[in-house]
């Protein structure tokens, strides 16, 4: 049984009357899901201002997208946050609001898929990353908002329609959908099951003399919401996954006080294991293998803060974002510099690294990461630029289905017999052993 991954890119359009259609081929077979990640640049390396999105689709009429932008070189921070329920693409104009592109799933197709653009405020042919999903082996995939209680416990979510193997989960912190509004906030989560799991979380304040940002990751929640002055808004963590869909586990802070929507991407079929690493500090170029992981991967994604540290928070906001394998892979990063009198905010992409990663101060890159190989129990990376930090990188390992067997074995019931002990560690929590060759 397959699980077909892909990365790949495509370009905005700069021609057209919105609404209007466009299909993009060379995936090499019908998508079930698409994630696409994406900054406004046109060229691969780094750019002025900070602007992002991210933003997933199952099928026509399910496509979600948050997206995050902050205004450089302002003497008062101009930042912005929006989420839509009907586009897997979207780009803010300017910290002030606006939409500069959004593109909605049209449909999935034999070779590709095909997207309906319908907003093109520019003529500027932004580079757009995705990962495309699909094969035999992904039976089930379904995207979808649900809203936060404002009180601590479980909260259980069900019309999912089948029992997922992954999720994903990104909030804006706010009540609504299709929100375009102030402040830059992003949640983003992940998890294969309650043990395998991991969260980041950005905040650049608006209408501040001086840039005040943050950041926070963690391997501990499958969502940390901060709130804009950078503390605790509340936690979920995942409880189980359910027949019908799932179970988080919900702790709010002080300032918790909305029913916040939170989008989901989950996927059933093929084999997902969720994990952790701490990046090599050698001198580039060097090779780094990840193990512990319990098949072969046909892709990943990465993500990260660009932080050596987790459960702490961050006086600066990063975030990478990258997906690919050893054919493909493509990857963005986003800066907002902290405590600054002229806002200091930049992106950067790249169409041949799974990480690419800037300094905070300048936007060079400091580190530049590719996938040399997908092996047995993990994979091996090459960074031919790296930094002497430590970073803690989060994983999504993709990979075929198993003989037999269900992911949610992971946390509960081995896919191994029980004499197969030495196979157990592996489902358990998912701190990834990274070395250097």
């Amino acid at each position: 049984m397959v699980l077909a991954f892909k990365e790949g890119t495509i370009t905005a359009p700069i021609a057209g009357v919105a609404p209007f259609d466009i299909s993009y081929t060379d995936v090499g077979f019908q998508p079930k899901a698409l994630i696409f990640f994406a900054t406004k640049q046109t060229a691969p390396g780094a750019a002025n201002p900070e602007s992002m999105c991210l933003g997933w689709a199952t099928a026509p009429n399910e496509a979600f997208n948050c997206a995050t932008h902050s205004d450089d070189g302002v003497a008062t921070s101009n930042t912005r946050r929006m989420s839509r329920n009907d586009a897997a693409i979207q780009l803010i104009t300017d910290g002030s609001g606006g939409v500069d592109l959004r593109g909605d799933l049209s449909s999935f197709d034999d070779d590709g898929f095909t997207i309906t653009w319908t907003t093109r405020a520019t003529a500027n042919a932004y580079i757009i990353h995705y990962v495309a999903l699909g094969g035999t082996e992904l039976t089930n995939a379904k995207s979808g908002s649900v809203t936060l209680g404002t009180g601590d416990g479980n909260q259980s979510f069900a019309s999912v329609g089948f029992r997922p193997d992954l999720l994903l989960l990104m909030c804006i912190g706010r009540t609504s959908v299709n929100q375009d509004t102030s402040q830059s906030l992003l949640s983003i989560g992940a998890a294969a099951g309650p043990s395998q799991r991991f969260s980041v979380s950005t905040v650049a304040e608006d209408g501040r003399a001086t840039s005040d940002t943050w950041g926070r990751q963690t391997a501990s929640q499958i969502l940390y919401l901060q709130t804009i002055s950078g503390s605790e808004d509340g936690v979920a963590d995942l409880v189980s996954f359910d027949d019908d869909g799932f179970t988080i586990n919900v702790e709010v802070g002080d300032e918790f006080n909305a029913a916040y929507e939170l989008f989901y991407l989950a996927l059933k079929g093929g084999q997902y294991d969720v994990g952790v690493f701490a990046k090599s500090t050698d001198a580039a170029p060097v090779d780094q293998v990840v193990t512990g992981i319990p098949f072969t991967p046909v892709g990943l994604m990465l993500f990260s803060e660009g932080d050596t540290n987790l459960d702490a928070f961050i006086t600066e906001l990063e975030l990478d974002i990258g997906g690919g394998n050893v054919a493909d892979m493509g990857a963005i990063w986003v800066g907002d510099q902290d405590a600054q009198a002229t806002t200091n905010t930049a992106s950067r992409t790249s169409a041949d690294k799974i990480l690419t990663n800037g300094n905070i101060a300048d936007a060079t890159e400091q580190t530049a990461t590719e996938v040399k190989t997908l092996d047995d129990d993990g994979f091996t990376l090459t960074h031919t630029i790296n930094s002497a930090n430590a970073d803690q990188i989060f994983y999504i390992a993709f990979g075929d289905g198993p003989v037999s067997g269900d992911n949610l074995a992971r946390y509960g019931q081995s896919i191994f017999n029980s004499a197969d002990e030495e196979n157990r560690p592996r489902y358990g929590q998912r701190i990834a052993r990274g070395t250097e060759e």
